[in-house]
């Protein structure tokens, strides 16, 4: 155990471990502009947070699939991924995961269900590009025997989460 901590340190040191920053923080409002360029409502994405006690972490990439990426957990689980350029950071890809109210069997016991929708204009997670993708997981009839979801489809079924998660 004491032989990583040293490792740990560099690659935080790095930036390749994400590091918590402040919601107000002017590097994330900065990465916040660049990302509203995302219509992301129209594609069932929350709003980007502004509450200050949001849980967010920012990972500076080695120049990879992505530079910088925001993990930002407030109500949902979001990534979104900026490519760096002459003027400052452009936003590439983004994927946010809602957890719904019911449990399910998986092969490693008991797991929450989720739908996690992604769109990215360049490849990050093996996603289609310039395209939505849902993604769901668990025992819901209504969404577990579709092999290609709509937002149509989950829409309905998020907002109803979101009532029950909050109730």
């Amino acid at each position: 155990m004491k032989a990583l901590l040293p490792l740990a340190i560099i690659l935080a040191g790095c930036g390749l471990v994400p590091q918590k920053i402040s919601v107000s923080d002017p590097e994330v409002q900065s990465l916040f502009s660049d990302a509203r360029v995302f219509q992301r409502e129209l594609y069932g994405f929350s709003p980007l947070p502004s509450d200050p006690n949001t849980d967010i972490r920012i990972e500076r990439g080695a120049g990879g699939a992505y530079d910088v990426m925001l993990h930002i957990y407030c109500g949902s689980l979001r990534t979104i991924a900026f490519r760096r350029t002459n003027s400052g950071f452009r936003w590439i890809h983004e994927q946010e995961t809602f957890r719904g109210p019911n449990m399910y069997e998986d092969v490693d016991g008991p797991s929450r269900e989720q739908v996690t929708l992604t769109y990215g204009t360049e490849n990050i997670s093996g996603h289609p590009i310039n395209q939505l993708s849902i993604h769901y997981v668990g025992d819901d009839s209504r969404l577990r025997d579709h092999r290609e979801l709509s937002l149509e489809q989950v829409k309905p079924i998020l907002e109803e989460w979101k009532h029950k998660n909050e109730g």
